[in-house]
């Protein structure tokens, strides 16, 4: 068997603990709330027998594992309960609301990866230079501004002042594909720009030491170009940390678009999570948790399952 399909099938008892601790710990946030959360839940309006029919919908009566097992058997098929609030299926909410948040998720790491891939690769091999220096400073910058910051500046500029762009709304593919463009543009920029930063300084410190290498050298004695040496010999194996980075980071970009989608009024996941935290709809909360919680941990198995094809001491084995 190829040693990385290998490594790959040893971490999967490993993930599948993980994400059992994770759904516990989710499962943990209608339990942990002081008082009673079907009181909490439906508000000090409800009457007593709202409250009564609530707990027992929600089970809350019976043990906390048994409670649990059932719980985790209707998520596993893709019941995660009804919101109180709206009387809509949670998970109907969050596949209504999930290509919003994936369209601005992807189209913000893409951007991030097409500025910060040439502008690494080229601090790197200008490294000490005037470009290179300008660069570091401004990625150190880019990186201590909040992105709601940015996000405020954007809509100023580009929306209000300007009016390139509008400030709020979203506008399907389906429906209208430049309207689309135009509105996840600037909540794209504000979601990826630290990331544009944070992608750029490691592919940069990697790229250093790559350059360094004797097969670099050698590359350069052959009378390769400089282009085809950092393409071709240079990026694939500074490329292992920036994986890595971008495994972490997309668990970041998940935790701004909260933020981003509630400035720029998206209907979105993220502010989904937002108004359903307002609303004291908890199991909507508790859906939402799980699924991004998941989420999360999925793409970084992922991530790490690449390694076997970008390092060849993973996929050798050498290093399993």
């Amino acid at each position: 068997m190829n040693p990385a399909v290998s490594r790959t099938l040893r971490r999967v008892p490993r993930l599948v603990l993980t994400l059992l601790a994770v759904s516990f710990c989710t499962f943990l946030l209608t339990n942990l709330l002081p008082g009673d959360p079907a009181l909490t839940i439906l508000g000090e309006n409800a009457s007593d027998e709202q409250i009564e029919a609530l707990r027992a919908d929600l089970r809350l009566d019976d043990p906390i594992l048994v409670r649990y097992v059932a719980w985790l058997g209707d998520a596993l098929t893709g019941d995660l309960g009804t919101s109180y609030r709206t009387g809509q299926s949670v998970t109907d909410a969050i596949i209504e609301r999930l290509p919003v948040t994936l369209e601005l998720g992807i189209v913000s790491l893409a951007l991030s990866l097409i500025v910060a891939i040439p502008l690494g690769v080229w601090s790197a091999y200008r490294a000490g230079g005037l470009v290179d220096r300008f660069l570091t400073t401004a990625s150190f910058g880019l990186m201590a501004v909040p992105g709601f910051m940015l996000a405020l500046f954007l809509i100023i500029v580009f929306a209000v002042r300007l009016g390139w762009l509008p400030s709020t709304g979203w506008v399907r593919f389906s429906e209208d594909p430049v309207g689309n463009i135009r509105s996840v543009i600037l909540p794209a920029i504000a979601l990826g720009a630290n990331e544009i930063a944070v992608f750029m300084r490691v592919l940069r410190s990697d790229m250093l030491t790559t350059l360094n290498q004797d097969s670099i050298t050698m590359a350069r004695a052959k009378g390769l170009s400089a282009g085809r040496i950092l393409t071709f010999h240079a990026l694939r194996p500074s490329s292992l940390s920036l994986v890595t980075i971008i495994g972490v980071q997309i668990g970041a970009i998940i935790g701004g678009s909260v933020i981003i989608e509630t400035m720029f009024a998206l209907p979105g996941v993220g502010r989904l999570l937002i108004d359903s935290i307002a609303e004291r709809d908890l199991v909507t909360v508790q859906g939402l948790a799980l699924v991004i919680g998941v989420s999360v941990i999925v793409v970084n198995f992922i991530t790490d399952s690449i390694y076997g094809f970008i390092d060849p001491r993973i996929r050798d084995g050498r290093n399993a």
